[in-house]
């Protein structure tokens, strides 16, 4: 997302007056929008690896449960489910929370 906005603030700079705003050279709007792209694969490697050691020290199952939030998800028949009995698989801390649902 963030390679995409600043291309269109380094195509459209004259229109947006961004870059001028706040005294930016489109040489270094260029810049930036490289960097964005060189460290999108970098990061994607960095949060797999964050999202392992978690699992392994800690023990949280986040990518089973997002998996299997995808799939409830995918198979409720309301669109906010707070008044229905909770998960009994979930920590009871956050069962409530994962009980409203949430989606995009």
């Amino acid at each position: 997302m963030v390679p995409f906005v600043l291309m269109i603030i380094t195509v459209f700079a004259n229109e947006t007056k961004i870059p001028q705003s706040y005294i930016m050279r489109l040489a270094d709007l260029w810049i930036f929008f490289t960097f964005t792209v060189v460290v999108i694969i970098p990061q994607l490697c960095q949060d797999v690896f964050t999202l392992h050691v978690l699992e392994l020290t800690h023990g949280y199952k986040t990518f089973d449960y997002f998996t299997y939030c995808g799939y409830k998800n995918s198979v409720r028949t309301k669109r906010w489910l707070n008044q229905m009995n909770l998960d009994k698989s979930i920590k009871h801390d956050f069962r409530s929370l994962d009980g409203f649902c949430f989606s995009s």
